[in-house]
């Protein structure tokens, strides 16, 4: 039986961070982020400044009304399902990936996401910007 996409959000942080309840990282999107849930997919995320440095984009609190990226903290499921994704449109989008902060255009991390990028252009991205990833065009 397929998993749902929540049930594979969850199952993903406490193989990853069992430290803290997926309850809790869930209550805490929904009282300072976004929580969008649908059978196909599940995603906890904050507006900030895409420019804050990673401690603050890591604290679940700091949110920034007016912010220019979406913090995405968690993601399961197909990207296509967010809804009213033109209305939710930020010039930049930010999220963990293999243990890095990747930062990209809004364009950038659709194709990403969408699954568009080759395994040969994760490696360039990743090589051409070391720990930090930031595209800036």
């Amino acid at each position: 039986m397929n998993q749902t996409p929540y049930a594979r959000a969850a199952r993903w942080h406490l193989e990853h961070c069992p430290e803290t309840p997926f309850v809790h990282v869930v209550e805490a999107h929904f009282l300072h982020g976004y929580v969008w849930s649908t059978p196909e997919m599940f995603a906890l995320a904050r507006k900030v400044r895409h420019d804050w440095p990673e401690s603050r984009l890591l604290d679940i609190r700091q949110t920034d009304p007016l912010g220019d990226c979406w913090f995405v903290w968690l993601f399961a499921g197909d990207p296509t399902h967010l809804p009213a994704a033109d209305r939710l449109r930020l010039p930049w989008a930010a999220f963990h990936r293999d243990g890095r902060l990747v930062r990209l255009r809004w364009e950038r991390a659709a194709e990403f996401l969408a699954g568009k990028w080759t395994a040969r252009e994760n490696r360039a991205h990743s090589r051409a910007h070391g720990q930090l990833t930031t595209e800036t065009a």
